[in-house]
Formats: C-alpha cells, sequence, structure tokens
C-alpha cells in the first residue's frame, strides 16, 4: 500500500537516507520492524488499548534520514482509535535522535498539528512531544462502544426514541464511553522503550 522514492548514501560515516514515502495506508504496528524489532500481533478486540512491544533503540544509530511523508490514512496501532486521515510529516532522522515535525493529520473531522521527537541517545530514551488538536470528535475518534448505555437510552426513552436506540444498538452502533468535542496544545515529555511506557510516563503542560 505504499510507495516510495529513496536515495541511500554510505559514503558518509553513517549512512544517509533521503527521499519520500507516500500511499494510501500505513499501520504504526508496520514501523517496528524499521527499529528492528519482530511485527506485532494484529490486536483481538479484547487486547490492550496500547501497544507495549518495545522497539530496539541502539538501531537508531545505523544511519540518518530525511523523509518526507504523505498518507491517506495513518492506522494508530489499535481497533480502537480511529486512523488519522489523512497525515502529512517529515521524519529526520539525526545522531540517534529521531524526530517526526511538521505533522499535519486530520481526526475525527478535527485537526492535529506539531511534532513528535524520541533521543535515544539517553540510557531510557526520553520522548518529547510538541502538538496542538482542534474540533476532535470523541465519540468518533475513539471507537469503543458502550451496549450498557444504549440499552438504558432505549429503556427510559418514549417510544419512538426506544425504537431508534433498539435499531442502534442491534446493528452495533451503541453510543461511546466518552462524547465531546477536544481541542488544546499540549507540550510533554516522557520515557520508555514502546507506545503504552511512553504514554504513561508522559509529564508537561498541556491546555484543553
Amino acid at each position: 500500500h505504499l510507495n516510495g522514492r529513496f536515495h541511500y548514501d554510505p559514503t558518509p560515516a553513517t549512512p544517509l537516507l533521503t527521499g519520500e514515502l507516500d500511499g494510501p495506508q500505513l499501520d504504526l504496528r508496520d514501523l517496528i520492524p524499521a527499529f528492528g524489532g519482530a511485527p506485532e500481533p494484529r490486536p483481538r478486540p479484547r487486547d490492550r488499548l496500547l501497544p507495549t512491544r518495545e522497539f530496539d533503540i541502539p538501531s537508531l544509530a545505523r544511519m540518518n534520514a530525511r523523509v518526507a511523508v504523505r498518507l491517506e490514512s495513518f492506522t494508530l496501532g489499535t481497533v480502537f482509535l480511529e486512523p488519522l486521515q489523512p497525515l502529512r510529516a517529515r521524519i529526520v532522522l539525526q545522531a540517534r535522535v529521531l524526530t517526526l515535525d511538521r505533522l499535519q493529520a486530520r481526526a475525527a473531522r478535527g485537526e492535529v498539528l506539531g511534532s513528535v521527537s524520541l533521543d535515544a541517545r539517553l540510557p531510557l530514551p526520553r520522548w518529547t512531544v510538541d502538538l496542538s488538536w482542534s474540533g476532535i470528535d470523541l465519540e468518533r475518534f475513539i471507537k469503543a462502544r458502550d451496549p450498557y448505555a444504549a440499552r438504558v437510552r432505549s429503556a427510559t426513552a418514549g417510544k419512538k426514541s426506544r425504537d431508534k436506540a433498539a435499531a442502534a444498538a442491534a446493528t452495533g452502533a451503541a453510543p461511546g464511553y466518552i462524547g465531546g468535542t477536544l481541542g488544546g496544545h499540549a507540550r510533554l515529555q516522557g520515557r520508555g522503550r514502546s507506545t503504552a511506557a511512553m504514554l504513561a510516563s508522559l509529564a508537561g503542560r498541556s491546555q484543553w
């Protein structure tokens, strides 16, 4: 599902990869082999929300890179979150510091802008996140459904509304566990060797 135009230069002390990556779809899990890790199994509906498989951090020292990214859909490694559609960014790997900058993506009718970086020069890798987001429909973005709420709504609504709620529950269109529109800005740092560890340790300043 991907197209690439790359140039690999092995002559510097640290080889350099440049080019462009585009295509209709990329899954976050599919990036793990690029860091030397084994592919992560596709999640079942009851699997953990966030990927816990560790990246092979030392592999970031093998080369430097500058790659432009243009994707129509970027799946976030879990069945519970709606993909980013589309996504535009630049990947820069320099001296074991990996940066995703110039990030611009659409998400659940909203927008995400900013950058994410990973500093692999430290014993425990440090992640830095600088993101802003606006207009994100949470019920759509977080795809987990709440069938209990649908049953309660059906039991307490009037006949017309009750029929509508029952029909929604029957087709799997139960309401989400969370709703509303999300907007804000965050500058955060975390440490860890996996997506789950990084997100669990994030600290910093944010505005919602």
